[in-house]
């Protein structure tokens, strides 16, 4: 339920906003300690205020991202040394990396870095954990993973698709997909389960309606969610006195790679790559980005076995 609310203090109001269907908002509120602020909201008819939280003293790391540039700020009660903290960032493409800190503020370059989560944190002398910041490096349109099935293709209801595993050498081993609606209570789990939730850890559940919602509202869902996160995926300090590693070995998989063109030259646009493997009958399929470029992963395959490609632009094939 969307409902709209406003902050006061001293009987002031500071802002009104409206919460997304999942009931999260973000607001950016400088609070002044000693004063009393008061959240208001409506529902079913009854009015409610919820006094807010009063300030901390100490130190945050706060980020932001846009595009492909993170700026970074430490906000400390006091005045801090520098030189006694350290700033780690880790990304899934580089994984633990050790920033300069120079400054209270800062830009990381985030140029090429595939989608993912960027964590961000802020170590004392003793490599005991300070502040951290989780962010989504991501598309601005916030696509889902699970995206809806393309009305052009005909499947029965509850129809099962084979699909060819990536990492499994037995060929007997089948993977299953199955086409669902949108509206279906796993569709949501399985989103946030896929891209969150083996990183991050918050005392909210991830929003119930993000996958139904406008593409406004699930990144004002999603950068909510994010700010209430911790990084669970292992213990920095921990890793970096001890060291880590996986328990499960890292997948390897092959792909396909080249560029679509048309005749003069120019990349092709929305089209769609499939691949054939000529030997058993298996299909691949992936989407050029904005160059003309597709990378398809497939199964592994023997010398001599072939692959035909073939470009489908929705109104011929090239």
């Amino acid at each position: 339920m969307s409902l709209p609310y406003y902050i006061t203090c001293e009987g002031n109001t500071l802002c009104r906003q409206q919460t997304t269907r999942s009931g999260l908002q973000r607001i950016q509120l400088y609070m002044q300690k000693g004063k009393k602020y008061v959240l208001h909201t409506q529902a079913e008819g009854k009015a409610y205020q919820f006094p807010l939280p009063d300030t901390k003293e100490g130190i945050a790391l706060q980020a932001v991202a846009n595009h492909s540039r993170v700026s970074y700020h430490i906000l400390a009660s006091t005045p801090m040394d520098l030189a006694d903290y350290h700033l780690y960032a880790y990304h899934q493409d580089w994984g633990i990396n050790k920033m300069a800190l120079l400054n209270s503020n800062g830009i990381i370059d985030m140029e090429g870095m595939s989608p993912g989560i960027l964590s961000l944190f802020l170590l004392d002398c003793q490599n005991h954990l300070v502040s951290q910041r989780n962010l989504w490096l991501g598309k601005r349109k916030y696509a889902p993973v699970v995206q809806k099935d393309d009305a052009s293709r005909k499947y029965a209801p509850g129809e099962a698709i084979r699909l060819a595993c990536l990492s499994s050498q037995d060929t007997t081993k089948q993977v299953f997909s199955r086409i669902m609606k949108d509206t279906y209570w796993c569709v949501p789990h399985a989103e946030s389960s896929l891209l969150w939730l083996c990183d991050l850890s918050s005392p909210l559940a991830f929003p119930i309606h993000y996958y139904q919602e406008s593409v406004a509202d699930r990144r004002i869902d999603l950068e909510a969610w994010i700010a209430t996160t911790d990084f669970i995926r292992f213990d920095l300090p921990s890793a970096l006195s001890k060291g880590f590693s996986y328990p499960y070995p890292l997948e390897q998989y092959f792909t396909l790679e080249g560029c679509v063109e048309t005749c003069g030259g120019n990349p092709v646009k929305q089209s769609m790559i499939i691949a054939y493997h000529t030997n058993n009958g298996y299909t691949y399929q992936a989407e050029p980005d904005s160059e003309g470029k597709f990378h398809i992963p497939v199964d592994d395959f023997k010398d001599g076995d072939s692959f035909f490609l073939q470009a489908y632009t929705g109104k011929k094939k090239d």
